[in-house]
């Protein structure tokens, strides 16, 4: 009974460090510096006032292997229409771990303010 109690309290503190790396804790509101789209699928943009993040690039990427493609434009969407009308949004991303995709800072969530 010792030992079980040993390897879930072993796995239950292993799902917690890994946990605390990822995690949607950090917003930044602004309006789009410039939006890209590269090699057909993933998208990249800058705000005017980019956060600093500990990814390699500084800049958001929408992370094309955990978001679906119904997601993927909706966020486009949004993104073209705040950029074309200049609007401020809302971004949602990690500020503390080092959540990136292709050493880039990944969006959780955005949220147009106007």
């Amino acid at each position: 009974m010792k030992r079980i109690y040993k390897g879930l309290s072993v796995i239950l503190l292993m799902s917690f460090v890994f946990s605390t790396h990822a995690a949607y804790n950090a917003n930044v509101t602004s309006t789009i510096a410039w939006l890209k789209i590269y090699n057909g699928d993933i998208i990249y943009f800058q705000l005017v006032n980019q956060p600093v993040t500990q990814c390699k690039f500084n800049y958001f990427v929408l992370d094309s292997l955990n978001l679906t493609a119904n997601q993927i434009n909706r966020y486009f969407s949004m993104l073209l229409a705040a950029k074309s009308s200049k609007s401020p949004i809302a971004v949602g991303y990690d500020g503390v771990g080092v959540d990136c995709f292709t050493e880039r800072a990944i969006v959780h969530a955005i949220e147009t303010t106007n």
